[in-house]
């Protein structure tokens, strides 16, 4: 079986994106075999989990 892979490189991983920012890459499609393409696209989906918790203190006089 042919092992084909697409990896894809950004200019600057920080991990963390807000809305608005660009991000930059390169991609690189290794096949084995020759393949005739028009284009490629490629559609990326972020999604995100917070969490946080409260906490109380009193100071004692």
């Amino acid at each position: 079986m042919p092992s084909n892979s697409l990896n894809i490189v950004f200019s600057q991983p920080q991990g963390v994106y807000h809305p608005g920012c660009s991000v930059c890459g390169t991609a690189q499609l290794n096949l084995e075999e020759p393949m005739k393409a028009r284009s490629l696209t490629i559609g990326i989906d972020g999604s995100a989990f917070t969490r946080w918790s409260k906490r109380r203190s009193r100071t004692v006089r």
